[in-house]
């Protein structure tokens, strides 16, 4: 059982800092650069 809790965490930690990557690399963008750049994906 205290393997699962382990693995959770992980998985936790290693979700959450995608998270705050993305976050910290959007601050720096304008809304309508990040609107075009995720628009361009649905092509």
């Amino acid at each position: 059982m205290r393997r699962g809790y382990l693995a959770l965490g992980a998985l936790a930690l290693i979700w959450g800092a995608a998270f705050l990557f993305i976050k910290l690399g959007v601050r720096d963008m304008s809304p309508a650069t990040l609107v075009l750049s995720r628009g361009d994906r649905l092509r």
